[in-house]
């Protein structure tokens, strides 16, 4: 897909690649289709027919992917070259529903000694589908940038209808169902939250040394001028001492005394 299409590339930090693809990104999807499919099974009844049960959890892996997929992008673990929802295009969200709905129907619908053909027609059906949306409405339609106001109200509607369909029919799951879906969402999140924390952590390291010299009484309006140069305030101060020190003796004009 990405080689064909180009529409998006995942991050240079990424190893064990078949090609573009790094060999983690099934590895993570899989269970979060599974899961999703446990969750649907849990929400319909016991007899049902496979195409119900394709159609609920390919909406299920859709609401999921639109949770992740902005997620990941601001984490830098890939990017889409195309606008859409949140960084992302609705194709790409879409696009993991189709996998989950081809790989479900293909499963139910498979006699059991041939459930094994779903590794190579699953992703195959997929690719169809998402060829005859793309260019049967989303190559038209919903490719400028989506508000964060309109994508927000979304998926707040979206999580709503999700909460209320699963306290209607009561579903319950057992903790091995639920602890795949626990791990894919903390292995998306961590990442995210990786970077804000760093750059709190510095600012606040370099807002203690600040504070210490205006405890003793020097204010240090060169060192604050040399942060703002580097945009690195605690690393300006580690790398340069000695310079952040002579632009605050010279700003304040005053002799500098002997060590």
């Amino acid at each position: 897909m990405i080689r064909a299409y180009g529409f998006y590339a995942y991050a240079p930090g990424w190893h064990l690649r078949v090609d573009h693809v790094p060999l983690l990104i099934p590895a993570i999807w899989a269970p979060v289709v599974l899961s999703s499919r446990a969750v649907a099974r849990a929400m319909l009844p016991r007899e049902t027919s496979p195409w119900r049960e394709a159609l609920l959890v390919g909406a299920l892996v859709t609401f999921d992917a639109a949770l992740i997929e902005p997620i990941a992008v601001r984490a830098g673990l890939w990017r889409w070259f195309y606008p859409g929802v949140l960084s992302v295009p609705v194709i790409g969200i879409v696009g993991w529903g189709c996998f989950a709905f081809a790989a479900t129907w293909l499963q139910r619908a498979l006699p059991r000694e041939r459930e094994w053909l779903t590794v190579f027609l699953a992703p195959l059906a997929s690719h169809a589908m998402v060829l005859a949306l793309w260019w049967g409405a989303l190559r038209w339609a919903l490719r400028d940038p989506v508000p964060f106001t309109s994508a927000a109200v979304a998926l707040g509607v979206m999580s709503a209808a999700y909460t209320l369909a699963i306290a209607r029919t009561g579903a319950r799951l057992p903790w091995r169902e639920l602890l795949p879906r626990a791990a894919a969402t903390l292995f998306f999140a961590a990442p995210s939250r990786a970077g804000p924390t760093r750059r709190w952590w510095r600012g606040r390291r370099c807002s203690r040394r600040r504070g210490c010299c205006s405890a003793r009484g020097r204010s240090a309006p060169g060192i604050d001028a040399l942060c703002t140069r580097t945009g690195s305030p605690g690393q300006a101060w580690r790398s340069s001492p000695r310079r952040a020190r002579a632009s605050h003796w010279r700003s304040r004009r005053v002799p500098r005394p002997h060590p």
